[in-house]
């Protein structure tokens, strides 16, 4: 029988939170104010955390989507998380270069994935981690809060200065982010995009913002910018877009920003590279 993520997780779930008892958290999707896709399940206790993840079909028809979100929830979790991979036949594929990154690989057909799972849960000092050198760590942490903050500077400004009817606008933003582009990768929406567009361009951004070479590694470039009308508002978590974006190395920016702001480009190059 061939299993959705879907189904996968809430079988292994169950499974696990039975198994484990009350002393363990086990938690499917959850959410996470850094990443707009988190790892598939994320088991708490007094040991640690363990986070468990699978690959979606669309992560395995581009391979380095299933890699960003590694490396975005690896960089978004506490350092001492271990991460385990199950996979499917024929996912081998999907971890060259980052399978370091896993401190266990196992099959969702073996007959004691359960069992071992919970082990590993239970003791997870038997896994071996690869952290992030703080150094790095502290670059990429510092890279994030500008870009963040400029994010945010750009969408004050917008609260305060609504202009343009939006087929206008919409105009002005593509011909001003053309013209942006020959300094940094931009985009630009027509109209106002939706959650999965904006997670896409996160994970297209994480692709760009870091390497994984036997490690992880944050490359010396600068921020890219979006540009929209309007973006999506996560329930109770009205910046959690911007933010998560911001994280992965974009800036989600109202079109007005490109009129009233000359030299954004060299603003963004200047304060979103490492430091």
């Amino acid at each position: 029988m061939v299993y959705t993520v879907v189904q996968k997780r809430k079988s292994l779930e169950k499974s696990l939170a039975r198994s484990l008892g009350s002393d363990f958290i086990t938690v499917t999707s959850p959410d996470h104010p850094l990443v707009l896709r988190s790892t598939d399940i994320l088991i708490g206790g007094r040991a640690g955390l363990t986070a468990i993840m699978f690959a979606t079909e669309a992560e395995k028809r581009q391979s380095r989507y299933f890699r960003s979100r590694l490396v975005l929830n690896k960089l978004a979790l506490p350092q001492e998380t271990r991460f385990i991979f199950v996979s499917a036949p024929g996912d081998e594929f999907l971890i060259s270069g980052v399978t370091n990154e896993f401190s266990a690989i196992l099959s969702f057909d073996d007959q004691s994935l359960r069992s071992e799972l919970t082990g590993l849960a239970e003791q997870p000092g038997r896994l071996s981690k690869k952290s992030i050198p703080d150094k790095l760590l502290a670059q990429t942490q510092a890279r994030f809060g500008e870009t963040y903050r400029l994010a945010r500077a750009l969408q004050r400004r917008m609260d305060r200065n609504r202009v343009s009817e939006p087929r206008q606008l919409a105009e002005r933003i593509a011909m001003h982010a053309a013209f942006l582009s020959n300094k940094i990768h931009t985009t630009h929406f027509s109209s106002p995009p939706n959650p999965g567009r904006i997670n896409s361009l996160a994970l297209d951004g994480a692709d760009r913002w870091f390497a994984e070479d036997n490690g992880i590694f944050p490359q010396d470039v600068p921020a890219s910018a979006a540009f929209a009308s309007a973006y999506p508002v996560a329930p109770g978590d009205p910046d959690k877009y911007m933010r998560a974006a911001a994280f992965a190395g974009w800036i989600l920016a109202p079109g007005s920003a490109l009129e009233t702001n000359e030299n954004l480009a060299e603003v963004i190059s200047r304060r979103t590279r490492l430091i």
